[in-house]
């Protein structure tokens, strides 16, 4: 997963994570260049995964997507790579019906729906009020 100053964002990607049906092994974030606070608040939700988070990190020197997309698949030590920026939420049977249907040689891909910055804003408040009222993710 990829990120630059957005953690919110990151925390609502990881939580979406965390409530897959199927867990995914691990998880790595690889951050261009966000500022101290930004990483402290995405390392502030880290325990209360289950499953591990790495977080990589490169200095910020312009928008550079795809060296922060390679840091990331460079820490990971699984053989099955599911690739995202922090913006897209997974829904629950994601990461189930992408093992289920990988392939060696087979390169599956999904797509995403579009939300307006009202309806983000109510699902990142519909998130966090659920992680608070028992999650281990709040």
């Amino acid at each position: 997963m990829t990120v630059y100053n957005r953690p919110e964002m990151v925390i609502a990607c990881l939580r979406a994570l965390a409530l897959n049906t199927r867990f995914v092994d691990e998880a790595s974030v690889s951050d261009d260049g966000s500022d101290e606070q930004c990483l402290l608040r995405i390392q502030s939700v880290f325990n209360g995964l289950p499953f591990p988070v790495r977080l990589v990190r490169q200095e910020h020197s312009g928008y550079r997507l795809a060296a922060a997309r390679n840091n990331a698949i460079r820490a990971t030590s699984g053989d099955y790579l599911i690739s995202l920026d922090c913006d897209i939420l997974l829904l629950p049977e994601t990461v189930e019906t992408h093992l289920r249907h990988a392939r060696p040689g087979l390169f599956l891909a999904g797509d995403r729906a579009l939300l307006n910055e009202s309806d983000t804003s109510l699902v990142l408040k519909e998130k966090n009020k659920r992680a608070r009222a028992g999650d281990a993710l709040g």
